[in-house]
């Protein structure tokens, strides 16, 4: 690309980028976070009753539906980052960086939903904690 092109880009009006200025907007407004899940509502997995074979094999699928889940959460961080990396303008790359911090905060409501069934309670970050004291 010539000098003169880079130039000329970084003088657009910046209303070509309105729409992508309007998605990162929303994103940041719909944000949420994993603390404020209802984790202590609603059982880790669903409960079934019955023979203990059958009950044995319900938690095993669910089991395997949790970690299935986390692995296309960390997979969808992981395309997300990419597509951080590889944005040709900074307004593209704001909107992304949003969706990084979504599918990073998939990524750990899924592995604490996990650690939930599996009957572990991660201790809070002291990031997490040093901010729930602040309000």
């Amino acid at each position: 690309m010539a000098t003169e092109e880079v130039v000329e880009q970084q003088h657009e009006d910046s209303s070509a980028y309105a729409g992508v200025l309007r998605f990162y907007e929303l994103a940041k407004r719909a944000e949420w976070q994993v603390r404020d899940l209802p984790w202590g509502e609603i059982p880790p997995i669903p409960e079934t009753k019955g023979a203990p074979q059958k009950v044995a094999r319900r938690r095993d699928m669910w089991r395997s539906v949790i970690t299935q889940q986390l692995q296309a959460d960390e997979l969808a961080c992981e395309m997300a980052s990419q597509l951080l990396n590889i944005a040709p303008d900074h307004e593209a790359k704001l909107y992304y960086s949003t969706m990084v911090q979504d599918e990073s905060r998939h990524t750990e409501a899924t592995a604490l939903g996990r650690d939930r069934r599996n009957g572990r309670a991660r201790p809070a970050s002291r990031h997490a904690r040093a901010h729930d004291a602040r309000g």
